[in-house]
């Protein structure tokens, strides 16, 4: 197994659940102006391929074992959407009911 990438001058990295069915979470870093607003639950939009895409802040990270992350272009709304409850929640219906993580996550979505 490889080592993974360190991130240069203590990056931030946030893993998030997209809202397009893609079946698997992305890694994005957080930009120092975000840094003290991005947490889990948290809702923002981020560049994925050539458009601009919604999705919640699953996991914050020291580093990821993906190179060349996008960052995150803002967040969205004034507090974190999903209480970690909510998270937890969301990952054990995707696990139990084996569905895409984004569609567990419109299930609880207000």
């Amino acid at each position: 197994v490889g080592a993974r990438p360190k991130l240069p001058g203590h990056r931030v990295v946030a893993r998030v659940t997209l809202d397009v069915a893609v079946r698997r979470e992305f890694d994005y870093l957080v930009p120092a102006e975000l840094k003290s607003s991005v947490q889990e639950g948290t809702r923002v939009k981020v560049p994925f391929g050539p458009r601009e895409v919604m999705g919640v802040v699953t996991k914050i990270l020291d580093e990821s074992p993906h190179g060349n992350l996008r960052e995150i272009i803002k967040t969205v709304g004034g507090q974190a959407l999903v209480t970690p409850s909510i998270l937890r929640l969301v990952r054990w219906i995707a696990d139990y009911y084996c569905c895409a993580p984004e569609i567990a996550m419109k299930a609880v979505l207000p």
